[in-house]
């Protein structure tokens, strides 16, 4: 799946996963990258109630309450945990 897709169907996923915990309709989340060391390694999602952390290698979404308490880890299909590769 190219990187696109994978963070279209993510985007589509934490949007779901806020809403089922309260996120009001028509609220929308932020969205920054992550970098380790220099290199992408997935997105942080952020709304007035939630926060969310995609982690790329590890193909999980671990979503937050707005103190920071631990809600769930959403470990994603096999086709999105695919890890990127470069186009010859």
């Amino acid at each position: 799946m190219h990187h696109a897709a994978k963070l279209e169907s993510v985007r589509r996923r934490v949007d779901d996963v806020f809403r089922s915990h309260g996120m009001p309709d028509g609220e929308r989340f932020c969205e920054t990258l992550l970098l380790r060391d220099g290199h992408y390694c997935g997105r942080r999602f952020v709304c007035e109630q939630f926060h969310a952390v995609w982690f790329l290698q590890e193909g999980v979404i671990k979503v937050f309450g707005s103190e920071g308490e631990f809600l769930e880890s959403i470990q994603l299909p096999d086709a999105l945990e695919e890890p990127l590769r470069k186009a010859a």
